[in-house]
């Protein structure tokens, strides 16, 4: 009943709220005119602390309403960091770069969660789309914006 009443509320304001010049994907659709037909990767990545929250009804539907929009041209995923492993930073400075000869090190927590494959995703999209719940003012715990 909550998503039903959610999504009512959103429908009536989707012309303003879902306008996708603001993530930049007509700029990127323009640059692919006239070459091979390349199919543009939006990543969304949903950081709500609960399954079925407001935030993935909105990416949810934000999505459905880019492939409207634009069919055949983009390709979606969604990403729930709830269900994904998950370790937070030890802040033991051994990831980056070397302060010797300047190549990279990975983190020493590569390989004991899934960091690794969520990057991999955001580096292989042409664009992403971040959706958090807002408690107190600030974006959740999982969410990879700065607080």
């Amino acid at each position: 009943m909550r998503c039903s009443i959610l999504l009512d509320r959103f429908r009536k304001t989707a012309n303003t709220v879902i306008s996708f010049e603001n993530i930049g994907l007509k700029e990127i659709l323009k640059l692919h005119q006239g070459k091979e037909k390349k199919v543009i990767r939006i990543l969304g990545i949903n950081c709500s602390p609960r399954d079925d929250s407001n935030s993935n009804v909105i990416l949810e539907h934000s999505f459905e309403r880019l492939q409207e929009v634009y069919p055949d041209e983009v390709k979606t995923e969604i990403i729930a960091l709830l269900k994904l492993k998950i370790q937070g930073c030890l802040a033991c400075n051994v990831c980056g770069k070397s302060p010797v000869d300047g190549h990279f090190m990975p983190c020493i927590q590569e390989g004991k969660d899934e960091v690794k494959m969520i990057f991999d995703k955001m580096i292989a999209s042409d664009g992403i789309c971040v959706s958090t719940p807002v408690h107190f003012g600030l974006p959740s715990g999982y969410s990879p914006l700065p607080n």
